[in-house]
């Protein structure tokens, strides 16, 4: 899975709901988190060692990146299913006679 799979999808409406965009978008950046891992790592061991470090490393930068947007994914999936679940719900207010 990958940005652009995720884009032919939507352009050619294969997704049933949301549930399922927002899936592919988290399993995306979260490979991408797992793939940087071990070289964000090392960066971090640098930069612990020399504070001057400057992380110029692609994989690194990745991993900083991807875990960023898996966190504003989640942000931004609970903010929509608070939204929705919300406008969806039907108030019926019934006055009782007295």
């Amino acid at each position: 899975m990958d940005l652009g799979l995720i884009n032919h999808k939507l352009v050619n409406d294969e997704y049933e709901g949301r549930e399922q965009f927002v899936e592919d978008l988290r399993l995306v950046f979260s490979n991408a988190v797992e793939f940087n891992r071990p070289a964000a790592q090392q960066a971090q061991s640098q930069k612990e060692l020399n504070p001057h470090f400057v992380m110029d490393d692609l994989a690194a930068k990745t991993y900083a990146i991807a875990t960023h947007l898996l966190n504003y994914v989640d942000h931004l999936e609970l903010e929509y299913f608070k939204v929705r679940d919300a406008a969806s719900v039907s108030f019926n207010f019934r006055t009782s006679s007295s």
